[in-house]
């Protein structure tokens, strides 16, 4: 801790501006928010306990007490997002082995739940014989999700000029990712619903964003988004 201070008293103040700014991006940008929150907590508790160090045993208590409300698998998001949190802001590692034993203690015997999966028949049933009037928006998320297994962000960024109508192929660029590298995909099903909301959507309207919550015949169309 000495040489970190020395370090501190060393370094130059828009050398260490700019380190700060650098640190600040180290975080995910997308889930910074709850990053910091759990962070915030944490130094809460550690307020109100009066302490001051980030020992192995300050951890294990914090997560023994979250442990009485939460799961297994909530416990490491939050071992994983504090020990980020920590190191980047406080220069210290938080992966004691104490730590490690507990939570996977705590993960023994744990089953977690499985999401209920639609079957390829039935998503066709649906696509086929739901009625466009009130589910036309939500056929062509679904067309648009499953044939580019696109995440609900990377739908909702999905852009009018992303999108190339062939005439037999939809050509699809996907450009804002999780992974921040662009990729394409291709759909070749079911494209007179593609066509259908594209007619219906307002050409004029100023937002760029291809999935709009529309109307056919005066019912609103539901989303996913």
């Amino acid at each position: 801790m000495d040489s970190d201070h020395s370090d501190i008293r060393s370094t130059p103040p828009d050398v260490m501006d700019a380190a700060n700014e650098a640190s600040k991006t180290l975080l995910p940008q997308k889930s910074l928010s709850v990053y910091e929150n759990t962070y915030e907590k944490f130094m809460a508790w550690r307020k109100t306990k009066n302490i001051n160090s980030f020992s192995e045993n300050v951890i294990l208590a914090y997560l023994s007490k979250l442990s009485k409300n939460f799961k297994a698998a909530t416990l490491w998001s939050n071992f994983s997002m504090l020990k980020s949190t920590i190191s980047i802001k406080k220069n210290i590692n938080i992966d004691y082995p104490k730590v490690r034993a507990f939570l996977k203690r705590k993960s023994e015997g744990y089953v977690p739940k499985k999401s209920r999966v639609l079957e390829k028949e039935q998503i066709l049933k649906f696509i086929q014989e739901a009625p466009d009037e009130k589910f036309l928006l939500t056929k062509v998320i679904l067309i648009f999700g499953l044939a580019g297994a696109l995440r609900r962000d990377e739908l909702y960024k999905l852009k009018l000029d992303d999108i190339e109508d062939l005439g037999t192929i939809l050509i699809v660029n996907v450009h804002d990712t999780k992974t921040k590298i662009s990729r394409k995909f291709t759909i070749t099903e079911h494209l007179e619903l593609y066509r259908k909301y594209t007619a219906l959507r307002p050409q004029k309207y100023a937002e760029k964003n291809y999935l709009l919550i529309i109307k056919v015949e005066n019912v609103p169309a539901r989303s996913l988004v």
